[in-house]
């Protein structure tokens, strides 16, 4: 009798929160005068997202805080509900992170073995898969520079970006409701152009991407979540290409590290400080900034050791602390 008082619970605990949440979906999509063909492109129906907001079917975690990120919402305050097998996923995409870079053969082991256990799976679940992948081609041929290398790079940047983005994205990039773990795609793609010896085209897209943000008046908060990315392929595609044109890099490093500061936040920050290291300063300002950067990095160099904390991951966009599973 108790467990079916206690299932009820769940059950009756579960609906409501499906409405609520439903229903701020819908209200924040409205407020910010977005279809629902817009929000839920690429990653769930139109007509399925409209069931969302009707509170008629359930809210799953990964597509619910990405439609949110697309509309510029931090989800860090807000409280969901998701499954064990939901839980699941998350830890084994998060084990994939922890693997990458410093160990990224045992991280493509983990991406098989992902796709091996879960052969349905979301689209923003593959796309996760495919970055991973596209980040190992990366180091592969950074070891090598090898041309078959980079082209495999490319085809796995693309196939990432198509997992949510429709064709002829590149086209109307501002045009797109898109999560900063969806622009994190698109500068794969950037930098796979680079490897291929294509650079104008990758400086189009990490313009695009840099741009972003600001073009969808996004909270900042969800802005951190991309800086970072942005930030250390612009200092690399700056070191890597014949730099013909005048590039705003510093610019957008800084403004990447005060993003982080603000927000309390180490998204790749340890990376990102080292490149950094690579920057000239064009003036005495810009020297005094790199000079504090560097103090930074060996500070948080010392920090990770102590605590044991990988400073070289893959981040997820998709945070789990507010969760509370279902069943448990």
């Amino acid at each position: 009798m108790e467990k079916r008082k206690d299932k009820e619970s769940e059950i009756q605990f579960e609906r409501e929160h499906n409405q609520i949440s439903g229903k701020i979906l819908g209200e924040e999509r409205r407020k910010r005068n977005i279809s629902r063909e817009d929000l839920a492109r690429g990653i769930i129906s139109k007509t399925a997202l409209g069931h969302i907001e009707a509170g008629r079917i359930g809210w799953t975690k990964l597509p619910g805080d990405t439609l949110m990120h697309r509309m510029g919402m931090s989800t860090d305050y807000f409280e969901v509900v998701a499954s064990g097998e939901e839980l699941d996923r998350w830890r084994r995409r998060e084990d994939i992170c922890l693997l990458i870079p410093a160990r990224h053969g045992e991280a493509a082991g983990k991406v098989r073995g992902y796709r091996h256990a879960y052969g349905k799976r979301e689209p923003l679940e593959e796309q996760f898969l495919c970055k991973a992948e596209a980040i190992i081609s990366f180091l592969d041929w950074r070891r090598d520079r090898q041309e078959a290398a980079a082209l495999r790079l490319l085809a796995t940047a693309q196939r990432a970006v198509f997992c949510t983005l429709p064709e002829g994205w590149e086209q109307g990039l501002d045009s797109l409701w898109l999560a900063p773990s969806e622009l994190e795609a698109v500068l794969l793609e950037a930098a796979a152009y680079m490897a291929c010896g294509r650079e104008e085209e990758a400086w189009e897209l990490w313009q695009a991407v840099r741009s972003y943000p600001g073009t969808h008046r996004r909270m900042e908060w969800v802005e951190a979540l991309i800086a970072p990315q942005t930030a250390m392929l612009g200092i690399w595609l700056w070191t890597e290409g014949e730099k013909r044109v005048v590039q705003p890099v510093f610019a957008c490093a800084r403004e990447a590290l005060e993003s982080l500061r603000r927000n309390h936040s180490h998204s790749y920050l340890l990376p990102l400080l080292e490149l950094m290291g690579r920057l000239s300063p064009q003036d005495e300002e810009e020297k005094a900034y790199l000079e504090q950067a560097a103090e930074f990095r060996d500070a948080f160099q010392r920090l990770y050791e102590w605590f044991d904390y990988p400073g070289y991951r893959m981040w997820q966009g998709i945070s789990v602390d507010n969760t509370r599973e279902i069943g448990i």
